[in-house]
């Protein structure tokens, strides 16, 4: 069974692709560049506040060993 850090991290990323798949369906273009990936992923994929908090709660739930009950 995969722990709850795994699955959080699989969510972000699942996430970061989707939104990554939208803005690059938004560009209409035939040939996407790597210059248009790379300025996409610049303007959306920025490290904000809530991104740092949760990221702080993992480690410090890792620190603790925390074990999750559903």
């Amino acid at each position: 069974m995969e722990d709850m850090e795994s699955q959080v991290e699989r969510l972000f990323l699942y996430a970061q692709n989707l939104l990554l798949k939208l803005r690059l369906k938004e560009l209409q273009k035939d040939h996407v560049t790597l210059e248009d990936i790379e300025r996409i992923v610049q303007e959306e994929l920025t490290v904000d506040e809530d991104v740092e908090d949760i990221t702080e709660i993992i480690r410090q739930m890792r620190e603790r060993d925390y074990e999750f009950e559903y």
